[in-house]
């Protein structure tokens, strides 16, 4: 019962991935999930996520400041109130009232939003896109389209996603490359589930069906340590570390040869 779950929800937010790439591509607006008090909907500005929304989720963004942060209970409820009455954005209060610190915001708010398209990606109602008719959102804290399906992958999955932030880094640091770990299912494609660097949501499919090819070719207790596919200047790497296959294109030659640095020590 448990697998027959988890393939319907891979299943669910490979649907919802599509979707909100095709809508990404529309501008500013939002992918509204039935008109009825309960719907949802996806926000969007200039072809990023700003955040999802359903009843209750700007209560979790709430819960999750107050279990995060460093102030007081009564600092967080008075700015929550402020957003109530006022309709300021809950977030840019608690920053603007040094609160909660940015970077420390935005990872709540991509784990909120994360926790809501899981939600979203479990509701049978057709998205249909509405058009923003101002300038835009403009909202200070946005999310690329392969870190919000990272992280939607992570939340849906249950995947403790730590280790995998720092393969990642550990690999391919602060070079020109880009890569993610893979969650792969035989009968269906492969979510990533971390990223790391410059790869738009294409790239991170391809990588992703690249590695699963690659690593359908091994038993699990078998898969060397890394393979390189040359690509112009750079290159293509794919390994497996903890039971988790990682996939990476550089554009250049340095990168790959540190990433493979790297990698050979390890072997």
């Amino acid at each position: 019962m448990l697998a027959a779950v988890s393939a319907t929800r891979r299943d669910r937010l490979t649907s919802l991935f599509a979707v909100i790439h095709a809508s990404a591509h529309e501008g500013s607006g939002a992918l509204q999930f039935g008109d009825h008090p309960g719907g949802g909907a996806v926000l969007f500005d200039a072809g990023r996520v700003c955040w999802a929304a359903i009843p209750g989720a700007g209560r979790r963004l709430f819960d999750l400041v107050c279990a995060h942060a460093e102030a007081s209970r009564p600092e967080i409820d008075s700015a929550y109130a402020a957003w109530r009455e006022r309709g300021e954005p809950f977030g840019e209060i608690l920053v603007a009232r040094k609160l909660v610190g940015a970077g420390d915001l935005r990872g709540l708010l991509l784990r909120q939003t994360s926790e809501t398209l899981v939600m979203l990606a479990e509701r049978d109602a057709e998205p249909v896109w509405v058009a923003h008719r101002g300038g835009g959102y403009q909202p200070k804290f946005t999310f690329s389209l392969p870190e919000i399906a990272a992280a939607t992958t992570a939340a849906g999955l249950a995947i403790d996603v730590t280790a995998a932030q720092a393969e990642l880094a550990a690999v391919i640091g602060d070079s020109d490359g880009g890569g993610a770990a893979f969650d792969v299912d035989v009968d269906g494609p492969s979510l990533a589930f971390a990223v790391r660097g410059e790869l738009d949501y294409d790239d991170v499919r391809t990588l992703g069906a690249w590695v699963t090819d690659v690593a359908s070719r091994w038993q699990s207790d078998s898969f060397p340590g890394f393979i390189v596919a040359s690509m112009g200047a750079g290159g293509l790497v794919a390994w497996a570390t903890d039971g988790r296959l990682f996939g990476a294109r550089f554009d250049s030659p340095s990168g790959l040869i540190r990433a493979l640095a790297h990698l050979k020590r390890r072997t």
